[in-house]
């Protein structure tokens, strides 16, 4: 008995394998039962708009809260080139080399704290921009690398 289902089995799998493999055989067609399913538009759309909306909603939230702390922090926080809220006059390195660093202080920039990501393996320097009167003399690209 065990033999002849496994042949049983080896001859189903073999068919249609044979089909796709071997021009000339062919497997009769079977017929698929069709089956009504429930139109999911209206489910959908309504999950994507309200998904829209609590986006715009949360876009509006952070503006508001970065106004916020914008007000509150005027001498302590500014926004950067890409609007987003920075420290006023720091710049942080991460694991800056030391020719990075002598570079940065050679252009004016002055280190600050320095801590340690030990979990990362990195160092993260912060460095006061130079003085606005002060003449900057930007590190090559080079200088930076290296």
């Amino acid at each position: 008995m065990p033999r002849t289902l496994l042949a049983l089995t080896a001859a189903l799998i073999a068919v249609p394998a044979m089909a796709q493999l071997v021009p000339g055989v062919s497997v009769p067609p079977v017929q698929v039962p069709s089956i009504n399913l429930p139109d999911v538009g209206g489910t959908v759309n309504g999950v994507t708009e309200s998904v829209g909306e609590t986006a715009d909603r949360l876009l509006d939230l952070r503006t508001e809260r970065v106004d916020r702390l914008l007000r509150r922090n005027r001498d302590t926080i500014e926004l950067d080139s890409q609007g987003e809220p920075a420290r006023r006059g720091e710049l942080l390195l991460i694991d800056p080399s030391p020719a990075a660093l002598g570079a940065a202080q050679a252009a004016g920039f002055t280190p600050g704290e320095r801590a340690e990501m030990g979990s990362l393996g990195l160092t993260v320097v912060s460095v006061t921009l130079p003085r606005a009167d002060a003449e900057i003399v930007a590190p090559s690209p080079e200088q930076l690398v290296s």
